[in-house]
């Protein structure tokens, strides 16, 4: 703590408040570091300062947001997606939304799921790809669309990348996605609990991951699927049962072709295989909702060991 000027009148106390709590005096009144209690782990918490004399309360300090963190858990930091058409395609990481904090910090791990939906084979993954761990790339044929997908991860560095650069189709026919889910806690050395485990399906668009069996207890479960389609597309709008955090998008392109990609979060209860259900509300032929009998749909399941 620095301490603000006494305008003639000695400090009596100095005081914080977490979120919408109480003001609470800490120790002493010079300067130095203090201990702060009050905070949930993995929530974002707002906390300010004061200093109080006789004259009465100072102005508050500038609003510090706050996130702690559980030894041996995983928390969920946030996603980014992107989609489009070229030769390649960029995600960005320097605005994550719908977790904990808006961009990667040193350690966290980065799980990306990059496809693409066409009517052919095509290669995918993260393009220039050092530093990323890649599974084998998937590739279902459908009898009249097909789907590619590949996953990746990467432990960020003490400079956490700022974007992702990804391998596009190259052609209006085809449909990028990338989607990046950022977790904090994982393991350094092992961050796989179990090899990632894929699936590939020709002539279907069920949206239904495969199952995966942890061993480590707090481990985070992450599955995904991307999908192809006609047009219109319909992006998922609900996750597997018992699973969080869902993300979706779709795209639309000039040609006949559509898709949709989403990915979703649990933490496992410590027993038994983990066997996803289909992501809901998923695409189908035009006008939405039902899996169609020409597409083809890529789908993984990856388990995350904590730290």
């Amino acid at each position: 703590i620095t301490l603000p000027s006494a305008n003639g009148s000695a400090l009596t106390a100095l005081q914080y408040k977490v979120g919408a709590g109480s003001w609470t005096n800490f120790s002493g009144t010079g300067t130095g570091a203090r201990s702060i209690a009050g905070f949930t782990d993995g929530t974002p918490t707002n906390v300010l300062v004061r200093a109080v004399n006789a004259l009465g309360n100072g102005p508050d300090s500038d609003t510090k947001s706050v996130t702690t963190t559980a030894s041996g858990a995983i928390y969920y930091v946030g996603m980014a997606k992107a989609q489009g058409q070229g030769a390649t395609l960029t995600l960005s990481l320097a605005a994550l939304t719908g977790g904990i904090d808006t961009a990667p910090a040193p350690g966290d791990l980065v799980l990306v799921y990059s496809g693409i939906t066409n009517g052919s084979d095509v290669a995918v993954g993260v393009s220039g790809s050092t530093g990323w761990t890649e599974t084998a790339e998937q590739y279902a044929n459908g009898s009249s669309r097909d789907a590619n997908a590949r996953v990746a991860t990467k432990i960020m560095g003490s400079t956490p990348d700022a974007n992702i650069v990804l391998l596009g189709g190259n052609n209006a026919a085809y449909q990028n996605f990338g989607m990046a889910f950022v977790l904090r806690g994982a393991n350094q050395t092992t961050p796989l609990d179990v090899a990632i485990v894929l699936s590939a399906l020709g002539n279907s668009a069920d949206m239904n991951p495969p199952s995966a069996t942890p061993v480590t207890v707090g481990a985070m479960v992450v599955c995904g699927a991307i999908a192809s389609s006609a047009k219109p597309s319909v992006a998922p709008t609900g996750a597997p049962t018992g699973f969080s955090n869902l993300a979706s998008d779709k795209r639309d392109g000039s040609s006949t072709i559509g898709g949709c990609i989403a990915m979703a979060t649990m933490l496992w209860s410590g027993s038994g295989a983990v066997d996803p259900s289909a992501f809901t509300g998923n695409l189908g032929e035009a006008g939405g909702g039902s899996p169609s009998t020409v597409d083809g749909v890529c789908r993984f399941t990856a388990v995350i060991r904590p730290a």
